[in-house]
């Protein structure tokens, strides 16, 4: 192997190297759309079916409990996650750990 071979080769797997770190990093960043907390990015997220953890992974704390009731085979309860700024809120109604419902007022 000649020497300018070997250079480029060498030139080639650090290049690499550096690239493969940096879309590694890209993949393991969450957009600022995707970071947790109560705006209306995260609002808009929110689905039909989705769990209460899979809630409270996007919106990054536990909500406030506002309403809980149970039937047979149903059990209702009403999250309330407040942004503390002007009144700003979300709200989320679970029927068997299913999201069913979600609204909120002033969101940014």
């Amino acid at each position: 192997m000649t020497r300018r071979a070997f250079l480029w080769g060498f030139l080639a797997g650090v290049a690499l190297g550096l690239f493969d770190g940096l879309y590694e990093k890209r993949l393991r960043e969450p957009k600022a759309s995707e970071k947790p907390g109560v705006t209306m990015a995260s609002y808009r997220r929110l689905t039909a079916g989705m769990s209460y953890q899979s809630v409270v992974d996007i919106l990054g704390a536990p909500g406030q409990v506002q309403e809980r009731s149970e039937a047979p085979g149903l059990t209702s309860v009403t999250y309330l996650w407040p942004t503390g700024s002007g009144g700003a809120n979300l709200s989320v109604k679970f029927n068997n750990d299913k999201l069913a419902v979600k609204t909120q007022f002033k969101l940014k």
